[in-house]
This record gives C-alpha cells, sequence and structure tokens, in this order.
C-alpha cells in the first residue's frame, strides 16, 4: 500500500475513474479523446466561454516565488506564474503539464479545501491524494492511455502531444505497466 503526504486528503479517485472524467470533460471541451490538447486556447478561450465564472489571472514570477500555479476550486479560479504562461505559449511540455495539472485541480477538487500547516501532517493513501490526482489528470488529459499504449518510445509522446522527456518516459512506463498487467489479468 502507498502512503504519502503530499497533497491534501480528498475525496479517492483512481487512476480509471480519472480517465473518465477526463474523457467527459473532453468531450464538453470539444477535444477529441486523442489529440494534442492547446492549453493555453483552453484558458484562455474555452473555458470562459464555457464557463463565464472561471478566470486565470497572471502573477509576475516574484509574487508566485516557488510556486507555478495555484487553484482556488471554489471560485473557479487559476493563478499562473507568468513565466509558465509564457513558456506554455512555445509547447514548453513542463508549464503545459503545470496548467493541465491545474485544470485538474479545478474540476477534480471542487469541494471547499482547508489548507494549513499540521503538526503532524496526515498520511493518506495516494489515490486520496489532491496533488497525485490532478498530477493523474494532467497526465491523462495530455496524453491520453489508448494513445500512449500504442506508442513504442518516449520520443513519440513528445513528438505528438509537446510535453516533457520527463513527463513521456514517466507516462510510457506506468501505461505499459498498466497493460502488462491487464493482460495478466485477462489470462
Amino acid at each position: 500500500m502507498t502512503i504519502r503526504a503530499k497533497g491534501t486528503k480528498t475525496s479517492p479517485r483512481n487512476k480509471k475513474q480519472i480517465r473518465k472524467d477526463v474523457e467527459r470533460l473532453k468531450s464538453i471541451f470539444g477535444l477529441g479523446l486523442a489529440e494534442y490538447v492547446d492549453v493555453i486556447e483552453l484558458i484562455d478561450i474555452t473555458l470562459p466561454e464555457l464557463f463565464p465564472h472561471f478566470s486565470c489571472e497572471l502573477v509576475p514570477d516574484k509574487e508566485m516565488a516557488d510556486v507555478a500555479g495555484l487553484t482556488v476550486p471554489a471560485e473557479f479560479k487559476i493563478y499562473l506564474k507568468q513565466s509558465v504562461y509564457d513558456k506554455a505559449c512555445k509547447d514548453d511540455g513542463q508549464s503545459r503539464f503545470t496548467i493541465a495539472h491545474e485544470v485538474g485541480h479545478l474540476f477534480l477538487h471542487d469541494q471547499p479545501l482547508v489548507l494549513a500547516k499540521q503538526e503532524k501532517p496526515t498520511e493518506h493513501k495516494v489515490w486520496e491524494d489532491t496533488e497525485w490526482q490532478a498530477d493523474q489528470f494532467a497526465a491523462e488529459f495530455l496524453m491520453p492511455f489508448e494513445s500512449v499504449r500504442k506508442m513504442s518510445t518516449h520520443q513519440d509522446i513528445i513528438g505528438t502531444f509537446k510535453v516533457s522527456n520527463k513527463a513521456a518516459r514517466c507516462r510510457l512506463s506506468k501505461v505499459k505497466d498498466e497493460v502488462s498487467k491487464l493482460e495478466s489479468e485477462n489470462k
């Protein structure tokens, strides 16, 4: 059993549930399940058109310090470091992943979250972790399982989905592991 205390404990969601959430949202957004996602168009045009109460505020880097992005689900608002937005405009993989991660928080974590420094951090299962869920969302949103399972190399993933080398390698490994597990269960 995997335990970690990286993010805040939330309602549990596994990979398959997050995959279904991504498929539903891509349909709402008018995106094909296997296509490249323009995250800038998503936050600048698509989300504001579909959800008029959505907003994304670009914040000067010095004001965000070590934080690349921040989402306040209750306000339906994302705050992005200016440099993250600028790099995503140039298809920087890490910045694109950051934006998809924040969009994941927006749609997965709509319950009020209370974030506070605790003397003794609570431990919770990985699938109950807000950060793990948002990472899973971003991976599935940018690099769909069904597409990645047909790819041979991380370079294929980078070329198709404009993600970082690290994200592509990690996704390919995890998808191949999941496919292998599915195949052994079906024997």
